[in-house]
C-alpha cells in the first residue's frame, strides 16, 4: 500500500517537473522573442533617428544658405526692390514642397522636425537688421550679461553671467561662458563663434557642441549683433526668431538710461522686452 502511494507521488512529481520544464521553455522562447523585438525596435529607432538628423541637417543648412542669400540681396539691392522678409522665399517654395511631404508626416513627426530645426512652418517675421561692421578683435574680451530673455540653456544661471571671447586665428572667436548657479556652483560652457558670410559681419553663429559634431548644421545657433557702440563697451545680441536676446556690457553694471535705450531698440526690432530678466552681478564677477 505504501509502495503504491510512493509510486503515485513520484509519478506526480515527475509530471510537475515536466510541466515546469515546458513552461520554462515557453518562457525562454517568449523572452527570446521579446529580446529580438526590442533589438529590431532599437534598430528602427536608430535608423529613424539618423534619418531625422540627416533631414534636419540638410533642411537647416538649406534654410541658413537661403536666408543668407536673401540678406545679401537686401543689403545689395535698392530699398524699393528689397524683399520684405526671408519668409517670402520659403513661402514661394511651399506650394511645391508641402503637397509632397504632407502625406508623409503626421503631427508628431512634424513637431519633431520643427524641434530639430527643419523649417516645416515658416513664421512671418520681418528681417532683423544687424551691425554693418564688426571688428572681432575689438569685440573680443570679457562681456557681462546685464539682462536676457529666459532661455532653456541658461535656466540654472542665477548670477554673475559672463562671456569671454578670444580670436581663434581662423577669423572666428573662442567662447567661454560662465555663470553661478543657485547652489553656488560655477557653471561653464566652452565653444566657438564663426562668421558664415563676411558680407554680413554681424550675423555670427555659435556652437557649444564637441568639435567632432560641429560639422552638423543643428549644432550652430544664431548670434546676431544688433548693436555695438563705437567704443565697444555695450552690445545688444539676439536671434532672428526673437526668442533670445542679451544686453551685454564691459562693466558689471549699466546705467538705467543706457539700458532703457537698448530695450527700446530691441522693441523696435520686434522683441518682447516685457520678459527681459535682469542679471545680478556681484563684485566677485569683475
Amino acid at each position: 500500500m505504501l509502495g503504491r502511494q510512493l509510486a503515485t507521488l513520484e509519478r506526480e512529481l515527475q509530471e510537475c517537473e515536466a510541466r515546469l520544464h515546458t513552461r520554462d521553455a515557453h518562457l525562454r522562447a517568449s523572452l527570446g522573442g521579446l529580446r529580438d523585438a526590442l533589438r529590431h525596435a532599437a534598430a528602427d529607432v536608430l535608423v529613424v533617428g539618423a534619418g531625422l538628423l540627416l533631414g534636419a541637417g540638410v533642411g537647416r543648412a538649406w534654410w541658413r544658405r537661403s536666408r543668407r542669400r536673401v540678406r545679401r540681396e537686401e543689403h545689395a539691392e535698392p530699398a524699393s526692390r528689397r524683399r520684405t522678409s526671408t519668409a517670402d522665399l520659403l513661402q514661394s517654395w511651399a506650394p511645391l514642397i508641402l503637397p509632397v511631404i504632407s502625406p508623409l508626416l503626421d503631427r508628431r513627426v512634424a513637431r519633431m522636425l520643427a524641434l530639430v530645426g527643419l523649417p516645416v512652418v515658416v513664421p512671418a517675421l520681418q528681417p532683423l537688421p544687424t551691425v554693418e561692421a564688426l571688428d572681432l578683435e575689438r569685440y573680443a574680451g570679457r562681456w557681462y550679461e546685464i539682462a536676457r530673455l529666459p532661455t532653456r540653456y541658461e535656466r540654472k544661471c542665477a548670477r554673475d553671467v559672463t562671456a569671454d571671447y578670444a580670436a581663434d586665428g581662423n577669423g572666428g572667436l573662442l567662447v567661454r561662458n560662465r555663470c553661478v548657479q543657485e547652489d553656488g556652483h560655477l557653471r561653464e560652457a566652452v565653444g566657438r563663434a564663426r562668421l558664415p558670410d563676411a558680407r554680413l559681419p554681424g550675423e555670427l553663429e555659435v556652437s557649444f557642441a564637441p568639435p567632432p559634431l560641429q560639422w552638423l548644421p543643428p549644432a550652430w545657433g544664431d548670434y546676431w549683433v544688433l548693436f555695438v557702440d563705437d567704443a565697444y563697451t555695450v552690445s545688444l545680441v539676439g536671434a532672428p526668431d526673437r526668442k533670445t536676446l542679451w544686453v551685454l556690457s564691459r562693466t558689471p553694471t549699466l546705467g538705467a538710461s543706457e539700458l532703457e535705450a537698448l530695450k527700446a531698440l530691441a522693441e523696435r526690432h520686434g522683441f518682447d522686452t516685457s520678459r527681459l530678466r535682469l542679471t545680478p552681478q556681484s563684485a566677485s564677477a569683475a
